[in-house]
């Protein structure tokens, strides 16, 4: 599927019909050999505080460094070394995955006291408005809903769950209101795909 949708662009920008397939490809490998060394270990190191913490500093600090980096597109979603590209917005999902198991299993005792929930609700708010940033407000969207998910299954009141979303709803609704237009371009052409069959809903009806 990579190669069939990328192969015309692969000679326009590269010359070559294989190049995204390759890419695609090299990745994968790099991904499954992981994987398979990760699951020869028998000691759990992602429950290692220091591998936490660690990585979640890790994705937060290339997340700053993104918003320096040249821009592709008018978005700073990418950073850009030695001729390697990588968006780190996606090590941050798994990292606030690892953070929050690992927090909400040590605190579940104390879990809805508003101090203990600082914490986490901070680091989740300073991800969430970096790749904002960027900007990238369906990534921000998805880290946003797996996040609440996880406090809802580590044991948060749903009152508070619903105080949280009340005010993140009103802070993406300001947000939204003073972004770029083709941002509520894109939200509105998801929920009305017909309206603009022939620009900005073109690809959610051709998908449907």
């Amino acid at each position: 599927m990579v190669f069939s949708s990328s192969a015309p662009r692969g000679i326009e920008e590269r010359g070559n019909s294989f190049y995204y397939f390759v890419q695609q490809v090299i990745g994968a490998a790099a991904g499954i050999t992981l994987l398979l060394v990760i699951m020869s270990w028998s000691r759990p190191f992602y429950r290692n505080p220091v591998f936490v913490y660690g990585m979640l500093t890790l994705s937060i600090g290339m997340l700053s460094l993104a918003l320096i980096m040249p821009a592709i597109r008018n978005a700073n979603r990418w950073i850009h070394i030695a001729g390697f590209r990588f968006q780190p917005s996606e090590l941050a999902k798994i990292s606030l995955v690892l953070f929050l198991a690992y927090y909400l299993d040590r605190k579940k005792d104390a879990l809805n006291d508003p101090r203990t929930l600082a914490l986490p609700l901070g680091v989740i708010g300073v991800v969430i408005l970096l790749v904002f940033k960027e900007p990238d407000v369906s990534t921000a969207l998805l880290i946003g809903t797996i996040c609440a998910v996880m406090l809802f299954l580590g044991g948060v009141r749903l009152s508070h769950l619903f105080v949280l979303g009340l005010s993140a709803s009103a802070l993406f609704t300001a947000i939204i209101l003073n972004a770029p237009a083709y941002v509520r371009e894109r939200i509105m052409s998801f929920i009305s795909p017909e309206a603009n069959l022939h620009d900005a809903g073109y690809q959610a009806y051709q998908s449907k």
